[in-house]
């Protein structure tokens, strides 16, 4: 199990301020973190990645990051750092297996918390998962309810995609042997079908196929359109999504407002996006009821928001949970929430868990 930090947080906590990071396969954040008060000196620079620089290797991407990370941190006179990192890592050490959105399929394994601790002697750092630091901001924000929440699922999607679950009742997360818990973006899904034996075959961040996030992340959801466009669906020659295009608007944007239009093709490209993501869903509450809350964040469930609700629902309409789905219609939505803007920030919980683990090391 792994214990995270849930108090309210105060204005008057002594804590001595904290450099944060949020390294994430888009953007590297850094701000100075004080219990209570907004993150102040916000500054965010492009990810290096493998996207982002095709010719690097995976060796070098990392050197640059951990290069990132402490320039930043001894350039700005810090004495302990939190870093929320989007990564599979063993929650209980910081030792990091690998990351799709930064480094491809690279997995070789990376001890960031050791390295960093070599190259700053004296400096305190604390590595953990971007999903866990996210649902750790999001749960010190709660307000008693009535019944009380048993168990809170968080899932980004973003670049990537993954999960975590928080028992709000012992304070844990669980993880397996291996420090790991709630990968689904690497889950085999069925390849989504558009039209009869007419399949969307992609290929994954990680170097598998047909993954949870090779169709329903930011990225999958742009590959997805690719492969629909190279294929010659019927709807995208005249679609409003396409004029959007053809006149110089961003992908995301021009989704954005084709789907607001009601556009045939955007709203297509957007079920068939979240077809394996429903049916996640609803396999994750089937084997756990006591999830009483799944929360929605990234980049592409908060700025499509209603409409990745709805075609959420349009899923669940075809097909529920059995028997529960009959009895109650609204089951299923009822528990799943997008985060509003700034709830579920990665940057801001890695200086909660920093905290936590400055309140260990106090004699």
């Amino acid at each position: 199990m792994h214990t995270v930090p849930l108090r309210a947080t105060a204005a008057s906590d002594p804590a001595p301020p904290t450099l944060v990071f949020d390294i994430g396969g888009t953007w590297f954040r850094s701000a100075h973190f004080s219990p209570g008060r907004p993150l102040a000196q916000v500054q965010h620079r492009p990810a290096l990645s493998f996207h982002s620089d095709r010719q690097a290797s995976p060796a070098s991407l990392k050197e640059g990051l951990i290069a990132y990370l402490v320039d930043t941190a001894v350039g700005q006179g810090a004495r302990q750092c939190g870093v929320s990192l989007g990564a599979a890592m063993d929650a209980r050490s910081g030792q990091v297996y690998g990351s799709g959105p930064l480094w491809g399929s690279d997995s070789g394994t990376l001890d960031l918390p050791g390295e960093l601790a070599r190259r700053t002697p004296g400096m305190r750092w604390q590595v953990a998962n971007d999903v866990t630091c996210a649902l750790l901001h999001y749960a010190s924000q709660l307000a008693p309810q009535s019944p009380p929440l048993r168990k809170i699922m968080l899932i980004t999607v973003s670049t990537g995609i993954a999960c975590r679950t928080l028992d709000l009742r012992t304070r844990e997360v669980p993880v397996d042997s291996f420090g790991l818990q709630g990968e689904i973006g690497h889950l085999p899904v069925a390849p989504p079908q558009w039209a009869p034996r007419r399949t969307v075959d992609l290929r994954c961040d990680c170097g598998g196929h047909n993954h949870l996030a090779a169709f329903s992340s930011g990225r999958g959801l742009r590959n997805l359109h690719r492969a629909l466009r190279d294929q010659g669906h019927p709807l995208w020659a005249g679609s409003l999504l396409a004029r959007l295009r053809a006149a110089g608007a961003a992908h995301e944007a021009a989704l954005a407002e084709a789907l607001q239009a009601g556009d045939p093709y955007a709203l297509m490209l957007l079920h068939l996006s979240t077809r394996a993501m429903a049916d996640t869903l609803r396999c994750a509450l089937a084997l756990d009821p006591e999830l009483d809350r799944i929360v929605l964040t990234g980049g592409v469930s908060t700025h499509l928001g209603e409409h990745y609700l709805r075609a959420l629902a349009s899923h669940f309409d075809e097909a529920g949970l059995y028997l529960t789905s009959r009895f109650d219609p609204g089951y299923i939505m009822s528990r799943i929430v997008i985060a509003t803007p700034g709830s579920a920030d990665g940057l801001y919980g890695a200086g909660l868990q920093m905290r936590e683990m400055a309140r260990e090391w106090t004699p």
